[in-house]
């Protein structure tokens, strides 16, 4: 056998294992958050996909966004998500539904 680093062990079966939506949320949180830093909005097709040019890795951030959009129509994002995006964002609710009402 060889030897295993145990927090490298713990991390893996947490994110892989245990929780792995959690890992997927952060990653497409942070997809998202480029994104909205370089064009102002988060209107992305469904096929797009984010490249993280400091980890040289890919993420689906259409799928994902239309997931998010998806989950909160249904009710289906806990109140803690929904406090903490409000506090990472203030105003963006209220900007979701003028964008729907076509900019009015």
């Amino acid at each position: 056998m060889t030897d295993r680093d145990p927090t490298l062990l713990r991390d893996f079966i947490n994110l892989r294992v245990i929780n792995p939506e959690r890992r997927d949320r952060r990653r497409g949180y942070h997809a998202a958050k480029r994104r909205h830093t370089a064009h102002g909005d988060l209107r992305v097709p469904l096929e797009s996909i984010d490249y993280d040019t400091e980890t040289g890795t890919s993420y689906p951030l259409g799928q994902w966004v239309g997931d998010q959009r998806r989950a909160r129509a249904a009710g289906s994002i806990t109140p803690h998500r929904i406090e903490l995006r409000a506090r990472r964002a203030p105003g963006r609710a209220a900007q979701t539904r003028q964008d729907r009402r076509g900019g009015r």
